[in-house]
């Protein structure tokens, strides 16, 4: 068991990190890659596609090269959008480079979804179908949406949603690490977290069989962010997930005499400076 403590002096605002992952009961072994930065301020969860060793490979190096691109761009004070683009490229490379290092790991990939805590802004972003939420004042709010052909035909306006149903293509990833359809630039919604908040980034194999009711209920019931992702992670097993089962739940907590956020907010932009401390 393993907690991460990352504190914003600046802002007034801790964040406390917990993380899970179990390959469940159907899988020879686990696709799914979870990495919560012991002294960066990010996280990310991944879920590998290819079978055999393939999707477990892909998701070990798309996370390896994401984590390096963000700390070194982190420690040059680089601002969070174009780090996080440039983050995500070199893991897209990166996980290219694993499909063509052997044949029977040709047309490999892995989803991702990580979040940057910067300047008291959380900043997420993703590719494929792992989803983020956000838990706030009682309430589950979902940030991502699935990048498969499903939703990309209603986000284009090709279908109506009301007959989104009726089409079963919603299976079919677009993007991804090491998809050839991903394009840049990438989704980066963010948000101010307030005290309590709590932000979720999982694999579908939690999502899938949780609802986000239930969701709420154990963010409610555990607020021990490692305790936390435990519970989603067995409650998903019990549940009868069929897939491998993974999560990061990051807890903010507000300090001080720092007065709360009249609303969400983007970030303006400022110059690139150096002013983070971390403990563990």
């Amino acid at each position: 068991m393993t907690e991460t403590m990352w504190v914003d002096l600046a802002f007034g605002l801790m964040a406390k990190t917990g993380a899970a992952s179990h390959v469940g009961h159907y899988r020879e072994n686990n696709e799914d890659t979870v990495h919560v930065d012991a002294d960066y301020p990010f996280a990310m969860v991944l879920d590998g596609m290819g079978g055999l060793a393939a999707g477990e490979l892909a998701s070990q190096a798309g996370a390896e090269a994401v984590r390096a691109t963000l700390r070194r761009g982190l420690c040059k004070g680089e601002e969070p959008r174009p780090l996080i683009e440039k983050a995500l490229r070199a893991g897209h490379e990166a996980v290219l480079e694993v499909g063509r290092s052997k044949r029977s790991y040709r047309g490999c990939g892995t989803t991702i979804v990580l979040a940057l805590f910067h300047r008291g802004v959380a900043h997420v972003s993703w590719l494929g179908d792992s989803p983020a939420y956000r838990v706030s004042n009682a309430r589950v709010e979902k940030l991502t949406w699935e990048h498969d052909l499903r939703h990309a035909l209603v986000r284009s306006g090709a279908i109506p949603a009301s007959e989104a149903g009726e089409y079963q293509v919603n299976n079919i990833l677009w993007q991804y690490l090491g998809s050839d359809e991903t394009k840049q630039p990438v989704e980066i919604p963010s948000f101010t977290p307030r005290h309590g908040d709590r932000l979720l980034l999982a694999t579908d194999g939690i999502t899938n069989v949780l609802s986000e009711e239930r969701l709420l209920e154990v963010c409610e019931a555990y607020p021990d962010p490692q305790e936390c992702a435990e519970e989603l992670v067995n409650l998903a097993l019990e549940q009868g997930s069929r897939d491998n089962c993974s999560c990061a739940v990051i807890a903010f907590e507000r300090e001080g005499n720092h007065p709360e956020p009249e609303a969400p907010r983007p970030p303006k932009p400022q110059p690139a400076r150096k002013w983070w401390q971390f403990w563990k």
